[in-house]
């Protein structure tokens, strides 16, 4: 008679994981595509989306549930246009990195390579205020702040080891003008703390007499 091999018994961690692998449904993958299933569990359509930030290059996750899958993709594809917007977050609570965000997302009529620029030029200011709340953002940080850029060392470029160049500098200055003026566009601010903050102008070629311009 041949003895049958009892097999072990599954903990209850690896049935849960089973069972979860065959409730999840994929909808789509990768930033931005998005995730529904069922979660048998509670009857219900679980979302979830991963987004990549612009700025600083991090993830976020949103999620939620909903009674059906239909509701759940509506709830998912209206979470990503809140995102997009801005929307998620009460105003007192967005920062200074997340309006760039945000400004920068809504530039759609913009080359990506001149967007990369407009992002680089403001990641010299984020990485000293991104993580301010932008309501507690004074015209007095910001002068600071300016100031200190014109005596900041470029890391690497053309311009490695020397203070940042007057046309860098003046480009900084415009950026974060645009982020805060938009700020004030979605009622997040009352006024732009970058008014009275001057940038320096890029220093014009010496013309000759007869119209070269001098080297």
């Amino acid at each position: 008679m041949t003895k049958k091999v009892k097999r072990p018994a599954r903990n209850d961690a690896a049935a849960v994981l089973d069972s979860t692998q065959r409730q999840r449904r994929t909808k789509g993958r990768g930033n931005g595509s998005g995730t529904v299933w069922l979660d048998e569990s509670i009857g219900r359509y679980r979302w979830q989306i991963t987004l990549q930030t612009l700025v600083g290059g991090r993830c976020k996750t949103l999620n939620g549930r909903a009674r059906t899958k239909t509701g759940a993709e509506k709830a998912m594809r209206a979470a990503l246009v809140a995102h997009d917007e801005g929307d998620l977050q009460a105003p007192d609570t967005i920062t200074v990195e997340r309006q760039a965000e945000i400004w920068l997302r809504r530039r759609q009529a913009v080359e990506p390579r001149t967007l990369a620029l407009y992002r680089q030029e403001l990641d010299y200011a984020l990485v000293v205020i991104g993580q301010q709340r932008i309501q507690k953002v004074s015209t007095a940080t910001l002068k600071d702040l300016v100031a200190a850029l014109n005596r900041k060392e470029m890391a690497a470029g053309l311009g490695k080891g020397k203070p940042m160049s007057p046309r860098t500098h003046s480009k900084v200055v415009i950026r974060l003008r645009a982020v805060f003026a938009e700020a004030v566009l979605d009622g997040t601010i009352k006024v732009s703390p970058m008014n009275g903050v001057k940038r320096e102008r890029a220093p014009q070629p010496a013309i000759a007499a007869k119209g070269r311009v001098l080297e």
